[in-house]
């Protein structure tokens, strides 16, 4: 997961990525905020968690 890969998709895409990894939880109250913003601003506060292990994450979308 990164933000070349998430600039690509809509903010409902980075939206729906969010929820399925457990980002939106992660965020917690900032998420609505980012979500509100722009693209820009909310692929920084998905991909700008701290303490959060984004090694490994792979959305559905992209097993194939």
């Amino acid at each position: 997961l990164n933000g070349e890969f998430l600039t690509l998709l809509t903010k409902n895409e980075v939206d729906a990525v969010a929820i399925e990894l457990g980002l939106k939880e992660k965020l917690g109250d900032g998420y609505v905020k980012a979500r509100n913003g722009s693209k820009k601003e909310f692929v920084d506060a998905v991909l700008g968690i701290k303490d959060f292990e984004y090694r490994g994450l792979v959305p559905k979308m992209m097993r194939f």
